[in-house]
């Protein structure tokens, strides 16, 4: 029984550590999908220019 315990204890700190991934993953997305906003803001100027 002992065994079925700490098994679902792990599958809870696996869950946990994925939700952890996951969120810093987005939070990641988000920075990146803003660098890629400035960059692509700053090729149109610059096609604009040439």
């Amino acid at each position: 029984d002992s065994d079925n315990i700490n098994r679902s204890v792990s599958v809870k700190d696996n869950e946990k550590e994925l939700h952890n991934k996951i969120a810093d993953l987005e939070e990641e997305r988000g920075e990146h999908l803003d660098k890629i906003d400035e960059l692509k803001e700053e090729l149109k100027a610059k096609e604009k220019s040439s």
